[in-house]
């Protein structure tokens, strides 16, 4: 895929870098599962999770892998603006393609 680079002509393009995209999903989607399903070290995960009840708003985002992968998904993306690996034009395509990347990998293992 050619995306157009920051203030370039229409005829410059750049190439999406496949490996960040995998990587960015792949971390979104490590960071998702231990947030919304695993005790953490020193079980600090499992603690805040009990300290929300879990039939509140608040409860079930932060017990939804889902959710956490959207708003990871968003700092990672964020992330890659800041070092200059994306561009504001696409922040929000790569951000939901980061989020969906990471569903698609957790439905995959969560079935296997």
């Amino acid at each position: 895929m050619r995306l157009p680079r920051k203030g370039a002509r229409s005829g410059h393009m750049r190439e999406v870098n496949w490996l960040i995209l995998l990587i960015s999903a792949l971390a979104t989607y490590r960071l998702s599962l231990m947030l919304s399903s695993e005790e953490g070290p020193l079980a600090i995960f499992a603690r805040i999770r009990q300290k929300v009840p879990p039939k509140t708003n608040p409860g079930r985002g932060i017990r939804c892998f889902m959710c956490w992968s959207v708003w990871i998904a968003a700092a990672v993306t964020l992330y890659l603006l800041w070092l200059g690996m994306i561009t504001k034009e696409i922040l929000p395509l790569y951000w939901f393609a980061v989020s969906g990347a990471a569903v698609l990998v957790h439905e995959i293992c969560s079935r296997a």
